[in-house]
């Protein structure tokens, strides 16, 4: 029976006659925590671009001889920040987010942390964009070999004003000094925004 139940969840979810939040809600009802296990979360990319920041710097730089990527290097300094954006897919039906952070140390053996803190704010049509954030969580990245691509994940982030499907939805990541390594040279590749 539990099979047919999956089945049925899945199909709807893919038609779209039941969202994400739906199905891990039925899924619990019926005691599917194994179906909860392969119900996708989604990922969106959030590219860094340049002019985005504030005491960091964006620009292409070559990873050990490897790809020519965009990057952001910040200084250790809690008011360099990074920014990245994106609209809110359609699909989208009050999940909760986290923020996933890529990022490669090109110091010789690296030991330490760039540490910093990501808010948020959700924007629709006719609200104000101003310096109004939710709370800021912690989004530390650990280093320990050089020129290994590292990811980290924070903890759910609350924006301000609730999201709705396609609102535009702003995110600020900020150095945060005290935690992080200054000897360490870290590039963040990006981030995604993840639910």
């Amino acid at each position: 029976m539990k099979t047919y139940i999956a089945i049925v969840l899945a199909w709807a979810l893919i038609l779209g006659a039941v969202t994400l939040p739906q199905v891990r809600e039925a899924s619990a009802i019926q005691g599917m925590d194994d179906l909860l296990e392969v119900i996708p979360t989604v990922q969106i990319p959030m590219p860094l671009t340049v002019g985005y920041v504030v005491g960091c710097v964006v620009a292409a730089a070559q990873i050990n001889s490897g790809p020519v990527l965009n990057t952001a290097t910040c200084g250790d300094n809690d008011t360099h920040t990074v920014f990245v954006d994106t609209i809110l897919p359609t699909t989208y039906d009050g999940e909760t987010f986290t923020l996933k952070i890529a990022a490669v140390a090109v110091s010789a053996t690296p030991s330490g942390d760039l540490a910093g803190d990501v808010a948020m704010q959700c924007r629709g049509d006719s609200e104000a964009v101003n310096n109004t954030w939710g709370g800021e969580i912690t989004l530390d990245v650990t280093f320990d070999t050089q020129y290994d691509l590292e990811f980290a994940t924070s903890a759910a982030v609350t924006p301000d004003i609730t999201c709705v499907a396609g609102d535009h939805l702003y995110v600020r990541w900020q150095q945060d000094a005290t935690g992080s390594d200054g000897t360490i040279t870290a590039h963040i590749l990006g981030f995604s925004l993840v639910y």
